[in-house]
């Protein structure tokens, strides 16, 4: 069963690229900058979800969480979302609009480290 980069989502996720909200962008930017080591893609599907940030290689998931997630029943989307990620065999970090706003570099040190530990969960 294929369950990364499905045709049926090729065009929301080219779509949801060319949408970023901002801290979406704000992260990217350090991001591209791993392509020699881990690159990272952006709006990649996994199973039915489409996922912000994807490294295959260290088979890493880094969502951003915008207002839409502290809405009710959110938490609970998150909890199902993650669950099928970590069944895939793939790790999910997450930061929220404001970690990316106020401490972009704690957020991609968070990254580094992750990424340095060989996938290990931090």
């Amino acid at each position: 069963m294929k369950i990364f980069s499905t045709r049926k989502d090729k065009h929301l996720r080219r779509r949801l690229r060319n949408e970023m909200p901002l801290a979406e962008r704000c992260l990217w930017l350090p991001l591209k900058e791993y392509r020699q080591d881990f690159k990272f893609r952006r709006q990649q599907s996994v199973g039915p979800y489409i996922v912000d940030f994807y490294c295959p290689k260290a088979k890493l998931i880094i969502e951003v969480d915008g207002p839409s997630h502290t809405e009710p029943g959110a938490e609970k989307q998150d909890a199902l979302r993650d669950r099928f990620m970590k069944e895939q065999g793939l790790f999910v970090l997450r930061f929220t609009n404001e970690e990316i706003y106020q401490s972009l570099v704690s957020v991609i040190e968070r990254i580094h480290q992750f990424l340095s530990a060989g996938g290990n969960p931090l």
